[in-house]
């Protein structure tokens, strides 16, 4: 199933004519959808998406109302066990934006991904085997994407409910978190406790950029990246093949 369109997705999900085909959906692409409608979708208990599907692509995805918290309810969803068969998630976000008077725009140029902060008891693992998170780019191309996650949540909030996770393509990973405890005086480890579960990842591609652009914070992020994946615990058969950063091969 693919739609561009959020009133006809909207109606469709809502016709119970169409209700045959959703029992039988395995992959749904949806663009330019608000949050709230696809958690809706995904998570109706007369549906039952969420326990069917096996891929999902989710493009242009967006807050219906300012400050909201859709986006992170929806991702804390899709990135646990709720999700019963999915193995392929490709998702990015596009910033909130409302009409204005004089036709300006207002709102946030990037889209932050925050994860509830799960442990212990509480942490949902996922059957994810491929995660993409942000407009990828080429090989030759540094596009921007609006879609950022910070290296703390990634390694905290994200992979630790990733144990069979093969196949992680990012961008972009910021490091603004990490500037900022840093200018008010407080230490914060790099790597926390609770990143202990092994990764099954063999390729991983992953673009950053430091939060002021400066050339002194480029490279001991790239090798905070590097160290992290290069140092973690791999499953038994696990050998990271392909690993990227900003498009540099880490292990040529």
């Amino acid at each position: 199933m693919s739609s561009h369109d959020e009133i006809r997705f909207n109606l469709i999900m809502k016709n119970n004519l169409f209700q045959d085909q959703f029992l039988k959906l395995k992959s749904i692409a949806l663009c330019n959808i608000h949050a709230d409608s696809i958690y809706d979708a995904i998570f109706d208990e007369r549906m039952e998406l969420y326990k069917r599907l096996e891929r999902l692509i989710l493009h242009e995805v967006s807050e219906e109302a300012e400050h909201g918290s859709s986006i992170g309810r929806l991702c804390n969803r899709l990135i646990s066990s709720k999700m019963e068969a999915l193995k392929f998630l490709n998702i990015n976000f596009k910033p909130y934006r409302c009409g204005c008077e004089n036709n300006v725009q207002s709102g946030s140029d990037d889209v932050n991904l925050e994860l509830d902060n799960l442990s212990g008891k509480s942490q949902s693992f996922s059957n994810l085997e491929t995660l993409i998170i942000g407009d990828i780019p080429g090989e030759d191309d540094d596009s921007y994407t609006k879609t950022r996650l910070s290296f703390h949540t990634l390694t905290e909030e994200v992979l630790p409910r990733l144990p069979k996770l093969k196949k992680l393509f990012i961008n972009l990973i910021h490091f603004d978190q990490d500037i900022h405890f840093h200018s008010m005086g407080i230490h914060r480890p790099t790597v926390g406790k609770k990143t202990i579960v092994k990764l099954n990842l063999n390729t991983i591609k992953i673009w950053t950029k430091s939060v002021r652009n400066t050339k002194n914070m480029d490279n001991p992020n790239k090798k905070l990246l590097k160290n992290f994946f290069l140092n973690s615990k791999l499953s038994d058969g696990s050998t990271i093949e392909k690993f990227y950063i900003n498009n540099e091969n880490v292990l040529a």
